[in-house]
């Protein structure tokens, strides 16, 4: 039987209200209002539950800001009431380790960074000179990474073990002898990998410890903007990502693979905002393996040429949407059994979702080869041919639509679409949509609500 903690809070089983159900996506049921981002959707297979962290979670009637809530078989759980904002919770044997950016008020206590509930109380669990931001377990073993510099008078950089009762350092941990934000820890092959926006004189962002000395991680992420934010371990191999830049010089966009000598592209080219532009916006949020496959979150339109806003799946071989628009980034995602919740700030499919939404479909969007055919289709007496070409200034004119709201989708000749916007069109009047730079090709325009399709070509 896993672990479970009874807390002095309110545990009830709300169904949520707050809007009409969506195609792929619902209101996750928090039965309080949430009004900010979630930090980390933390999933503990042990204890049966899942964790949101953020700031604040819920707030209560009487204005209470419960910054920790749980999902567990016998519905929700609003936890203790936390100063600063929650960034990351853990279960580490029969404790759940809490981290927070300020301090924590337990009982009329302030407990600074990091607290520990166990034998039904919270409890002190170190010293810390600044934030935590993410807790990690791997086996019997405990870390912490953050912004902080000294860890029970440690200097630890902002990586920290627990071990003894206390924190400390993990060798001699690479840094530039000022502070600096390490995001996220993980295990690989043996060995401990950090990442995050680390500069030191051994390299840049990635590193990796072999047990006694740190050394970076095949060529590092490159730019001056570039980091690290999530590490996740999928089939085998080590993953890296956040904001990461192809126009750089980084093989890959937003997230990288390591194959043992260096860092290469997921896929192609990653994930973008745009199809063929490589500027430094964008990146991943969040990373989880389940069910064979990795998902990743974070601020990004498409993965390769999947229109997969926000929210993707990297099966090993190819890229694959979710299902759903998403008008924002997402932050971070989580599993409840099956069920994978992510943090939404706007709407999902046109749906509020109380900044927590829940995958209610009953499978994942079949996306991860987009179609490569276009063949003419047969259309009804009287309706417009449409047809497509470039202006001199590389602007997409459309031909034939009827006057409303259409959404239109560009794909290049592999299939993968490189445009994909909302047009408002009138009757009789040309529609036009603005291109990323074409390669020279041939390319087709595909409106999928009545299923016309029109090619063009793009001569450079």
């Amino acid at each position: 039987m896993g672990r479970r903690w009874t807390w002095a809070a309110l545990a009830c089983g709300i169904a949520a209200s707050l809007g009409a159900s969506a195609q792929y996506w619902a209101p996750a049921g928090i039965p309080l209002p949430v009004n900010n981002q979630l930090h980390q959707i933390y999933t503990d297979t042990v204890g049966d539950a899942v964790y949101f962290c953020g700031r604040p979670v819920g707030i209560d009637s009487l204005g209470q800001c419960y910054k920790l809530v749980a999902r567990t078989p016998d519905g929700w759980e609003l936890m203790g009431r936390f100063l600063g904002d929650i960034r990351s919770c853990t279960a580490w044997g029969d404790t759940l380790v809490v981290a927070a950016t300020y301090k924590a008020n337990m009982g009329g206590d302030s407990i600074p960074y990091i607290v520990a509930y166990y034998d039904q109380a919270w409890h002190p669990f170190g010293a810390f000179d600044e934030a935590v931001t993410r807790l990690r377990t791997f086996g019997t073993e405990l870390y912490a990474v953050g912004v902080f510099v000294e860890a029970d008078g440690h200097l630890c950089y902002g990586l920290a073990r627990r071990q003894g009762g206390q924190w400390v350092n993990v060798g001699d941990f690479p840094n530039d002898g000022d502070g600096q934000l390490v995001g996220d820890v993980t295990q690989w092959n043996g060995q401990l990998v950090a990442t995050g926006q680390i500069s030191a004189p051994e390299g840049n962002d990635v590193f990796i410890f072999d047990g006694s000395s740190w050394s970076q991680l095949g060529q590092g992420i490159l730019g001056s903007f570039g980091y690290g934010k999530r590490l996740a371990v999928y089939n085998g191999d080590l993953y890296v990502g956040g904001g990461i830049g192809i126009g750089v010089g980084n093989p890959g966009h937003a997230i990288l693979r390591y194959d043992g000598s260096q860092l290469v592209a997921v896929g192609d080219t990653g994930l973008l905002v745009l199809p063929g532009w490589y500027g430094n916006n964008g990146g991943v949020e969040d990373m989880m393996v389940h069910d064979g496959e990795l998902f990743v979150c974070g601020a990004f339109n498409y993965a390769d040429g999947v229109n997969s806003r926000a929210v993707a799946r990297w099966n090993g071989t190819h890229w694959c949407a979710v299902g759903g628009e998403p008008q924002t980034v997402v932050m971070t995602l989580g599993f409840y059994h099956d069920t994978l919740y992510i943090n939404c700030p706007g709407t999902f499919d046109g749906v509020a979702m109380n900044y927590v939404a829940k995958f209610t479909a009953p499978a994942y969007v079949d996306s991860c080869s987009s179609p490569v055919g276009v063949d003419e289709l047969p259309r009804s007496a009287g309706e417009d041919a449409l047809s497509a070409w470039l202006d001199a200034d590389g602007v997409l004119v459309i031909k034939g639509l009827p006057t409303g709201e259409h959404r239109i989708r560009v794909y290049d000749a592999w299939g993968r679409v490189v445009a994909d916007e909302q047009l408002t069109s009138v009757h009789a009047t040309p529609s036009y949509m603005k291109l990323p730079r074409l390669s020279t090709g041939t390319y087709s325009v595909h409106c999928p609500h009545d299923g016309r399709r029109a090619r063009f070509a793009s001569v450079r």
